[in-house]
């Protein structure tokens, strides 16, 4: 068995945010094309059936090609959207809805839409 990748060799979306002034322009261009891709890879996951939940989505998930193109990464805790799997308060707490730390609700595509919130707010 073999498994193929593409080659991502901008880093990650966090190591791209924090130097942005030292090694290349993360321009404003460049942030909106980033999170728009995001947001495209999510819609496809949620458009799925059954729905794939990432559950993880974080800037160190997020890996950038030399053109600042996004590709979502760390599928490791995803799962289907299904009473049986998908547990609640899984993923790193700093991107996770208030209501599935609250109130221990399961993952939803809505609370998803607050983690792409949050890393556009990232951006800022």
């Amino acid at each position: 068995m073999m498994l193929l990748a593409e080659f991502m060799d901008g880093g990650d979306l966090r190591q791209v945010l924090e130097a942005n002034n030292t090694k290349r322009s993360f321009t404003w261009t460049h942030k909106i094309h980033c999170a728009l891709n995001i947001a495209e890879a999510l819609v496809f996951l949620h458009s799925m059936d059954p729905i794939v939940i990432h559950r993880d989505l974080k800037s160190r998930n997020v890996l950038l090609d030399a053109d600042f193109n996004a590709k979502i990464t760390d599928f490791g805790i995803a799962r289907e959207v299904d009473e049986t799997t998908l547990t609640a308060g899984i993923g790193t707490y700093r991107w996770i809805a208030p209501e599935v730390l609250v109130d221990g609700d399961r993952p939803t595509s809505l609370q998803a839409a607050y983690q792409i919130r949050c890393r556009i707010e990232g951006f800022l």
